[in-house]
């Protein structure tokens, strides 16, 4: 057989592009989705879904086969505080006290760091 020295080149350069790929699937980490419908590659930041047709979710199912452990998904965000229980709590501080009208005033306003201080609390 006579083998030119460009198709050794070009298979050489196909078969290191293709260990370069599956060695970065390999190393790839992925991370959970609190709603699991899916998990986020974190090299890219890429959502995918869990879809059997999806060539990227049978990537990862091939990583979870070869026994790796994605990371977990982040908690949910916390939702803000209720300006009621704060006002509620603020009031409960000053319960006793004897503040006077302007630190009713000031707890009221939603000033409860200052209405805890009132009542002796850091």
């Amino acid at each position: 057989m006579n083998h030119k020295p460009q198709n050794w080149a070009v298979a050489i350069m196909f078969f290191m592009l293709t260990a370069a790929w599956i060695s970065s699937a390999l190393a790839a980490e992925y991370k959970l989705q609190s709603g699991g419908d899916g998990i986020v590659r974190v090299e890219d930041g890429a959502f995918i879904p869990a879809t059997l047709g999806n060539r990227d979710w049978r990537e990862y199912q091939d990583w979870i086969a070869a026994g790796n452990t994605p990371l977990a998904a982040d908690l949910p965000p916390q939702p803000p505080p209720d300006p009621n229980d704060e006002l509620e709590a603020a009031l409960n501080a000053l319960k006793g006290t004897g503040a006077t009208i302007d630190q009713l005033i000031d707890a009221l306003l939603g000033q409860a760091g200052k209405a805890g201080r009132i009542a002796g609390r850091p």
